[in-house]
């Protein structure tokens, strides 16, 4: 959605750097906006949605928490974890493919985590992690649970 608002090619590398330009806090705000606004007009149609975002900051998941409740649909954030090791690896590997959408580095992936705010304010019943580290077929098992 970031880059579609930017009118940049989904796999093009923005080359922006951390909180600049694209990836500025109002940048990041307008996206977060844009994205519940297309996740309204897909629950509006009968569909379910994914919104596959950061949710770094609390004002981001306050903004789909409020709505889904107003609307009175369900709404999990599932949280995915992993060893700082995998993490590493798997950003390496998306730098070297071409048709990855992702910017994100290992140097941005540290400042990013080091600027998260931890989901505490989520109820348990909307908060589901995830270990990515392992099969997550016992994962969808509890999402249908939670849903």
């Amino acid at each position: 959605m970031r880059k579609k608002l930017a009118s940049i090619p989904a796999t093009a590398r923005a080359g922006e750097e951390y909180q600049r330009g694209i990836y500025s806090a109002e940048f990041t705000q307008l996206t977060y906006e844009a994205l519940l606004i297309s996740a309204e007009k897909q629950l509006a149609s009968g569909k379910g949605v994914i919104v596959d975002a950061t949710f770094g900051d609390r004002k981001h998941r306050r903004l789909f928490l409020n709505r889904a409740g107003s609307l009175k649909i369900p709404v999990i954030f599932l949280e995915c974890r992993a060893d700082e090791n995998s993490i590493r690896r798997r950003l390496e590997e998306r730098a070297k493919s071409v048709r990855e959408a992702s910017d994100g580095t290992w140097e941005i992936y540290q400042r990013m985590r080091r600027d998260f705010h931890p989901l505490s304010e989520i109820p348990q019943e909307h908060h589901l992690p995830i270990d990515t580290e392992h099969a997550l077929l016992h994962d969808l098992d509890r999402i249908e649970e939670l849903l």
